[in-house]
């Protein structure tokens, strides 16, 4: 069975990429297990699986294990237990958990695990989808979403921008280097080609006529950023003469 993480950032299409990969016959993929936030579960191919701290809530009375990482190393060996007919399994890795629980990242280098590092060039669409989930409070949704009209910080702008970028730089250089199958799967091009799709697909070793493709996922954004951002003509001189320039093209 192959293990495997997908490695990203927030409002990066992990949650979509999720749902392709669970329609996909032989794959359980499943949502963000490590939220520093306590939740009970998380989805997990359409069945619900308890994340970490609420795994966690129910064993620590364990006498044998002294430390977290040896609970965190029983937790995610429990998690990628074999399940019949299960080809492919693995998890939402978000850079922040990392942060909070460094053991992972050893696990990861000690069991091989497959890194799928999920980027999302459009820095610009990542600040904006953070930026509506704050005003929206609603992250997912399977239904249409009312427009919604934001006004941008050009100073946050440019600090999220950078941030962005500089966090997805680093997680680069690091996970290339230490080992573990390593594969970058950029979001535009999965959006907009089922050849890459396929070729995540045959990355985890199977066959792509098994996928279905399909996501009950709608997109919070339907309108372009002209329409979109209150401030635009302001947002884009800000950018213009900039790196980001090139995300408003076509837009």
């Amino acid at each position: 069975m192959k293990k495997f993480v997908i490695l990203t950032t927030q409002r990066s299409g992990s949650t979509w990429l999720v749902d392709i990969l669970n329609s996909v016959k032989g794959v359980v993929a499943s949502s963000e297990l490590f939220l520093t936030k306590y939740k009970m579960y998380a989805s997990r191919a359409g069945e619900k699986y308890p994340t970490w701290l609420h795994w966690y809530q129910n064993k620590k009375n364990i006498a044998q294990l002294k430390f977290r990482p040896a609970y965190i190393k029983l937790y995610l060996n429990e998690f990628y237990a074999d399940g019949n007919e299960v080809h492919a399994k693995g998890f939402k890795l978000m850079y922040s958990h990392l942060k909070v629980y460094p053991e992972i990242f050893f696990y990861l280098i000690y069991n091989r695990i497959k890194i799928l590092h999920l980027i999302r060039e459009n820095s610009l669409d990542v600040y904006l989808s953070k930026l509506r989930v704050r005003t929206t409070k609603i992250a997912h949704s399977n239904e249409n979403s009312d427009n919604v009209i934001l006004k941008v910080s050009i100073s946050k702008m440019f600090r999220e921008l950078r941030s962005h970028q500089r966090a997805v730089n680093v997680a680069m250089r690091v996970f290339s280097r230490i080992g573990c199958p390593y594969d970058e799967v950029i979001y535009e091009n999965i959006c907009g080609s089922e050849k890459s799709i396929e070729r995540v697909i045959r990355d985890l070793g199977l066959k792509e006529e098994n996928i279905d493709n399909v996501s009950e996922l709608k997109k919070l954004r339907t309108q372009g950023y002209k329409k979109e951002i209150e401030n635009y003509s302001e947002v884009a001189n800000a950018l213009k003469r900039t790196k980001y320039a090139k995300y408003l093209k076509g837009i």
